[in-house]
């Protein structure tokens, strides 16, 4: 992820007074890789992707958070643990 990104993403969750916390670790391709470095289990973690999403008169950007085994390229996507639209407030509950 760019520096500007980053920033970006850490400016809106603070306007926003969101409870996260920043793992920074070696770029890794795989779910696998990152839960390794982070030392924790693959469970434990998600994937976050943007999504733009069309249809039914509705054209919006959305944040899917999905479980670590789900493959985000497939047509099909078995769990969603949560999608929010950008003007959703963020709720998140810290891991420690």
């Amino acid at each position: 992820m760019s520096t500007a990104t980053f920033s970006r993403l850490t400016s809106l969750l603070d306007q926003q007074q969101a409870r996260y916390r920043v793992v920074d670790h070696p770029k890794a391709g795989k779910s696998e890789e990152v839960a390794k470095i982070r030392g924790t289990q693959l469970g434990q973690g998600a994937k976050a992707l943007v999504c733009h999403v069309k249809g039914n008169g509705i054209k919006q950007h959305v944040l899917a958070i999905l479980p670590p085994t789900n493959r985000p390229i497939s047509a099909r996507w078995h769990r969603v643990l949560a999608v929010l639209a950008p003007h959703w407030p963020a709720r998140l509950k810290s891991t420690n």
